[in-house]
């Protein structure tokens, strides 16, 4: 009270102020109904005021129930503990939230048997579905020391896969595969390694087809010392084959590109490369005052293979200035495209 006095007259702050104090009115008997163990009624006062949860009178709660619920649990794992373990949770009887834990608890001693047995005997399978049938089993500490393992196996895989030890890494990775939380990026990790793997071997054989098309589909390659090589050697060769398109050379581009043309990644770079070189076949034809019908049939089979870029709409202007009898129309011709083009629609010519 003493801290809001310099803020009551401004009334949009003595709303805000009104409404903590309501909040709070009934935070003395929260406190007394802690203090003397009446822990439904403390919980029933929390669950009506949310705030009441951030105090540390309810982090003390806590404390208490987690311990109560321990001792339980350590009794229910004993002969005939189990009336034992009803007297320990009984001040907790009636607070919703904990009533089903207690309810399984008691009723689902076996199933926290076989839950510990599972995790002893590593089997992970039965252990997670157990839990999924039976959430109660994620406030044991066992669960907590499952988790913490599922964790350290995964930084071991990840610390393995940056090493390059991948045969380390996928021994971790199967074991992780059994925890459901991990089992969709365990897939994912397992894959690229396997992939990984595929690369190496595809290189060590000269299978540079298979191997550039897994260089292009996972980008981690490109930082082994395989992958720098090769990508070396790709860039080297895109900028040769970029000079004979500048050029109007099929036969210069198609040589340089030959030993990639059934790389499926590639052929987007392909279709640029061949694009522009028709359209330099173009230009010169037009240069050289070619017969129009020739011209026309040219841009008509470029559309067809490669769609309207804007490097044929400007080659279209200029034919346009140099024929204007002309009546093609661009957006009349039948349409292909960049990434609809495979290497099978090369031509030596685009004018033929």
């Amino acid at each position: 009270m003493k801290l809001f006095d310099n803020f009551k007259a401004i009334p949009s702050k003595n709303a805000i102020i009104q409404k903590v104090l309501l909040e709070y009115t009934d935070f003395d008997k929260f406190l007394l109904f802690a203090q003397q163990e009446k822990y439904p009624l403390a919980y029933g006062l929390a669950n009506v005021h949310p705030i009441y949860k951030e105090s540390k009178v309810y982090k003390v709660l806590e404390s208490r129930w987690k311990k109560a619920f321990a001792l339980a649990q350590k009794f229910t794992m004993e002969p005939k503990g189990t009336d034992k373990a009803k007297e320990v949770l009984a001040p907790y009887r009636g607070i919703s939230e904990k009533t089903k834990l207690i309810q399984d608890l008691l009723t689902q001693g076996e199933v926290y048997k076989r839950f510990r047995v599972s995790i002893n005997q590593k089997d992970f399978v039965i252990a997670f579905e157990l839990i999924k049938q039976h959430p109660f089993l994620m406030e044991f500490e066992e669960y907590e020391l499952l988790m913490r393992y599922a964790d350290t196996l995964y930084i071991k895989s990840q610390e393995f896969i940056k090493n390059g030890d991948t045969h380390s890494a996928m021994k971790m990775l199967r074991i992780l595969s059994d925890f459901s939380d991990f089992t969709e990026e365990v897939k994912i990790l397992m894959a690229e390694i396997e992939t990984k793997e595929k690369f190496f071997k595809a290189v060590k054989e000269n299978d540079m087809v298979l191997a550039y098309n897994f260089l292009d589909k996972i980008e981690d390659l490109q930082e082994t010392v395989d992958g720098k090589i090769l990508q070396a050697q790709w860039n080297e060769n895109l900028a040769r084959a970029s000079e004979f398109a500048s050029q109007g050379s099929v036969k210069g581009v198609f040589e340089v590109i030959k030993p990639y043309i059934k790389v499926h990644s590639k052929f987007m770079f392909f279709a640029t490369l061949l694009g522009w070189c028709y359209v330099v076949q173009l230009e010169n034809a037009i240069k050289l005052k070619k017969e129009k019908a020739l011209i026309e049939n040219g841009i008509k089979n470029y559309v067809l293979n490669f769609g309207i870029q804007d490097q044929i709409e400007n080659l279209f202007t200029i034919f346009m200035q140099h024929y204007p009898d002309s009546k093609l129309s661009l957006d009349l011709l039948a349409k292909g495209s960049l990434s609809m083009w495979r290497p099978s629609m090369i031509v030596k010519s685009i004018l033929d």
